[in-house]
């Protein structure tokens, strides 16, 4: 299966859960910031779905939306960081599992649709003990700028090791 397909499935196969998720990242009211800080912020999420490259593999998605400024910790920023994390678990064995980046890659423009996916960056991965040290759960970033419209990553988050997810996307 081609990645279009891929994403394709991923949009039929889980529209209700990826609409869900997609009106409560882009909700005003849950957006990170001085006024709505990490302690107190609910981030979005969804229950466990079912891989579409593993029949024995779930995942679950989280995300949140965040003043740029705030986030990265740079006063004066201008715009918004989007971060999703995806986490794979074993049906059978129970413990984590990594995904692969393709699928990944689907589930985002799935969730984002092109417009934005093809803007964001792959911002790593966390291996958990279970995983056989390989990454489980993977992480995107996508920079917006004040109008809401995307942007290339900030000066001052070299911090964080990324990569454009489609490296066409700003030339």
């Amino acid at each position: 299966m081609d990645f279009e397909q891929m994403t394709a499935l991923i949009g039929k196969r889980n529209k209700d859960a990826l609409d869900a998720l997609r009106r409560d990242l882009f909700n005003e009211s849950n957006l990170l910031s001085p006024a709505n800080p990490y302690e107190t912020f609910r981030p979005s999420g969804t229950g466990q779905l079912r891989s579409v490259t593993d029949r024995h593999t779930d995942l679950s998605i989280g995300a949140d939306q965040g003043e740029l400024a705030y986030v990265e910790e740079q006063p004066g920023l201008e715009g918004y960081r989007i971060t999703v994390s995806m986490a794979g678990s074993n049906r059978i064995m129970g413990g984590r599992t990594a995904l692969p980046t393709a699928e990944t890659d689907a589930w985002l423009y799935a969730l984002l649709g092109e417009d934005l996916a093809r803007f964001a960056y792959h911002a790593g991965a966390l291996s958990g003990p279970a995983s056989g040290l390989r990454p489980s759960t993977v992480y995107y970033f996508l920079f917006l700028d004040s109008g809401r419209k995307p942007m290339p990553r900030p000066a001052g988050s070299e911090d964080v090791v990324m990569a454009p997810v489609d490296p066409t996307a700003f030339s």
